[in-house]
C-alpha cells in the first residue's frame, strides 16, 4: 500500500493505483522520508486499529473454549455429543487455519468469480456484512 500512487476519478473519488507494480521498484523512495513524518501517523493507526477492533469485536472474539483443552467424554450425555464437540474444535481448527480465504468463500457464498468483486468493496462495508452475516447466523466460518 505505501508508495502507491493515487489519482482523482472525473467526480474527486480517490482511485489507488492497482498492484501491478513491484514495490521493490520503489524501495529507495523510502530513503528520502523522515522518521518524523512517519511517527505521528502511528498514533493515528493505533487508535483507528482499536477503534475497529472494538467496533467489530464480534468477528475477533473467540468465545470458544481452549482449543488445547481435552474433552472429557464423561462430561457429555453420550458418545454422539463427544464427537460432536470433537468436529467442532476440528472445524474451528481448520477455520483459524484458512481464516481470510474462508471468510471470502463465505461471503462469495461459495462462488469464486465473486471474489474479485469482494476484494473491491470497502473495508468497512465488508466487515459490515460479516457482522450483519454472523449476527443473523448465516456466516460458516466461526472465528478468524
Amino acid at each position: 500500500m505505501f508508495y502507491r500512487r493515487i489519482d482523482k476519478d472525473k467526480w474527486n473519488n480517490i482511485e489507488f493505483e492497482p498492484y501491478i507494480f513491484s514495490p521493490f521498484e520503489r524501495f529507495e523512495l523510502f530513503d528520502d522520508v523522515f522518521i518524523t513524518d512517519v511517527y505521528g501517523i502511528l498514533t493515528d493507526y493505533l487508535k483507528y486499529r482499536e477503534n475497529f477492533m472494538q467496533k467489530y469485536e464480534n468477528l475477533f472474539n473467540d468465545n470458544d473454549e481452549d482449543d488445547d483443552e481435552v474433552d472429557d467424554i464423561n462430561d457429555f450425555d453420550s458418545v454422539e455429543q463427544y464427537k460432536d464437540s470433537l468436529k467442532q474444535k476440528e472445524h474451528g481448527k481448520k477455520a483459524k487455519k484458512w481464516g481470510w480465504e474462508s471468510l471470502l468463500y463465505d461471503l462469495c457464498e461459495g462462488d469464486l468469480t465473486k471474489m474479485d468483486d469482494i476484494g473491491n468493496q470497502s473495508l468497512i462495508f465488508v466487515f459490515n456484512m460479516l457482522s450483519m452475516r454472523k449476527d443473523m447466523g448465516h456466516l460458516e466460518t466461526s472465528k478468524f
